[in-house]
């Protein structure tokens, strides 16, 4: 059924709602890769849309992935979901400080509705890839910003030179307090008395119950104890000699090996203990990925781009939550079709670009063509779907969407013509008004025609 791109998701010959017809995602992509060319031929940069739409669609192809079975899939689907998703952010942050920033975004969002539909993201609520990229997210950041903050601290407590007295005795007990917490964390990852003999487990089980509240303890202890380092350390200068590089590093070693251990542990248990090989094959491929992208990002960047890293990190995530928060709440409340989040993302990003376009003076045939194209993404998307629902994908349907695109194609261009006659007139009468506000008068033109094909 492929007419221009090869389907990415695998629907069955009968039933899949929320999957369209491959012809008519066709020609709602070929309308909005049209006005992404318009807007970058208009703002003097017909690459653009290449730059943009490269990222976006990694971060599509990332998604599609993430629904595969097999650990090289899940894998490369975590990385490239990561890292399209937090550039195609980045991007678009720089963008929206320009005067064609609004149509950037809109765009943007409509190039990855697009390619959520063609993945079939967004059909339903409770969407795998979703939930396994916002998990990754959260991973990602919380990772990043740990390993930084390690690295830094490290780089910190071991540069230091000789201290003295006082500033010895403190480097150890924060030493030592991290120590503890990272022994208490080793101790609960590790299942050493699952690792001997078993007449003697309950024995090894209590004593490590024992040393996992020592270590509490111990932690407390040295951290609360710092407080004392200025009372303590000139009544006894020895204490310096604490602080030195021959203990600091073998604490800070110590630390790093037993947070090592207990995260590999945690791992290994997590892929143990899944119910099916499909599950183990999810965790390990997101895992390793996660733990790539983890890597790039905290150890890669410059010290003066960490801040922006992070920023990202959080971001992201953020976004994700509202997009999906926003298709679920149009869906629930029947606004829309149930399953049509992709589509109504796809539209509604060249309604954006639309408005955008006015507001940073487009030319009026930009802003009506991108009004027109929003509508005609959303009629020939939705009747797509309809087919779907109602035949499946084993009819051949493609002469009906077709003839029905070019229904829907003739009328958006005599839309835009009409309007750009209406404009002609104004502009020749001398009448008041602008490219916004007709810019406003077609998006709530296309607001009221999306009952008529729900």
């Amino acid at each position: 059924m492929g007419m221009v791109f090869p389907r990415l998701d695998r629907p069955s010959a009968v039933g899949d709602d929320g999957r369209p017809q491959s012809t008519s995602l066709a020609v709602a992509g070929v309308t909005i890769f049209a006005v992404a060319v318009g807007a970058g031929l208009l703002a003097g940069d017909p690459m653009s849309v290449v730059s943009v739409g490269s990222f976006t669609s990694v971060f599509v192809a990332g998604m599609a992935l993430l629904e595969r079975d097999t650990f090289g899939a899940l894998f490369a689907g975590s990385l490239l979901a990561l890292l399209g998703g937090t550039i195609t952010v980045g991007l678009l942050f720089v963008s929206l400080v320009t005067p064609s920033g609004w149509v950037s975004l809109g765009l943007s969002l409509s190039l990855l509705g697009i390619g959520f539909a063609w993945v079939d993201l967004g059909a339903s609520s409770d969407d795998s890839p979703t939930q396994q990229l916002g998990a990754s997210y959260v991973g990602l950041a919380v990772g990043s910003i740990g390993i930084v903050v390690a690295v830094g601290l490290g780089t910190v407590l071991l540069d230091i030179g000789r201290p003295g007295p006082t500033g010895g005795l403190a480097i150890f007990l924060f030493l030592l307090s991290v120590l503890g917490a990272t022994a208490y964390a080793f101790l609960w990852a590790v299942p050493l008395a699952q690792l001997v003999a078993r007449p003697r487990r309950d024995a090894v089980a209590e004593r490590v119950t024992q040393w996992r509240k020592g270590a509490v303890v111990g932690a407390v202890v040295a951290f609360v104890s710092i407080l004392a380092a200025p009372f303590l350390a000139p009544s006894v200068p020895p204490v310096a000699l604490l602080g030195t590089a021959p203990v600091r590093i073998p604490l800070f070693a110590a630390v790093a090996l037993l947070a090592l251990v207990a995260t590999v542990s945690t791992l290994a248990r997590r892929l143990a203990h899944s119910r099916s090989g499909q599950s183990r094959r999810q965790l390990a491929g997101t895992g390793v990925g996660l733990l790539v992208c983890t890597l790039l990002f905290a150890t890669g960047a410059p010290a003066s781009g960490v801040a922006i890293i992070v920023a990202l990190l959080l971001v992201v995530p953020l976004l994700l939550l509202l997009v999906v928060g926003i298709g679920s709440f149009l869906s629930g409340t029947r606004l829309v079709p149930g399953g049509s989040g992709s589509l109504v993302l796809a539209s509604g990003g060249l309604a954006v670009a639309a408005l955008g376009g006015g507001v940073a003076g487009y030319p009026p045939l930009f802003v009506l063509g991108s009004t027109a194209g929003a509508l005609v993404v959303w009629d020939v998307s939705t009747f797509g779907t309809g087919l779907t629902a109602e035949l499946g994908h084993a009819p051949a349907t493609r002469d009906l969407e077709l003839v029905h695109a070019v229904t829907v194609l003739g009328i958006g261009v005599a839309v835009v013509l009409a309007g750009t006659g209406l404009l002609v007139v104004r502009s020749s009468l001398g009448l008041v008004g602008s490219e916004f506000g007709m810019a406003l008068a077609g998006v709530a033109a296309l607001l009221a025609l999306l009952p008529l094909r729900g």
